[in-house]
């Protein structure tokens, strides 16, 4: 039996302006690392004592980290401005989608950019968000719009019925498919 494997080039990775919702696509880029990091406080009691306690906890916040690194070339307009936000410590809207239609972080953040250049080999910079500002707008950690849907299709069939349902379709008279 095949299983349906996501490779990792299909996921979409998207960069823009403070405040708004990333949508320009970071071609450039390799490995994406995206992780989500909840934070526990501590919630043990000491029982009656005939027992050690079990330690316990629940969640108090909810974060994300997010990596990754993209090659350096002439018309990465992406290299410059995240370079520019990291230097300034001004916060660039990210989004991630996993996958095809997958969920992913949505939000500006503040970043950490480091340069490499090694003798064998093309220019990169490695990206790190170090967090996630809420001045503009809430960050989101798991989030799917139907614009992040079709900037990360590539089937063309697939936008299709992203832009049009089924249901919404009508019949056409020239065609024996019956919707």
């Amino acid at each position: 039996m095949a299983t349906d494997k996501q490779m990792g080039y299909k996921a979409g990775l998207f960069y823009g302006t403070k405040g708004a919702t990333a949508t320009t696509r970071i071609k450039c880029r390799r490995d994406v690392t995206c992780e989500t990091t909840p934070q526990t406080g501590e919630t043990t009691c000491a029982g009656d004592g005939d027992d050690p306690p079990k330690e316990t906890g629940e969640a108090v916040a909810i974060g994300c980290t997010l990596r990754f690194n993209m090659v350096v070339n002439e018309n990465a307009n992406a290299a410059v401005d995240l370079k520019a936000a990291a230097a300034t410590g001004d916060p660039i809207a990210l989004r991630f989608v996993r996958k095809t239609g997958g969920l992913g972080p949505d939000g500006d953040a503040v970043v950490q950019v480091t340069e490499g250049a090694p003798y064998k080999g093309e220019q990169t910079i490695d990206v790190n968000v170090v967090a996630w500002s809420d001045r503009l707008r809430d960050p989101e950690f798991n989030v799917l719009s139907a614009d992040a849907f079709n900037k990360s299709t590539t089937n063309k069939q697939d936008r299709n019925n992203a832009q049009h349902p089924r249901h919404l379709r009508t019949a056409s008279p020239w065609h024996h498919d019956h919707l």
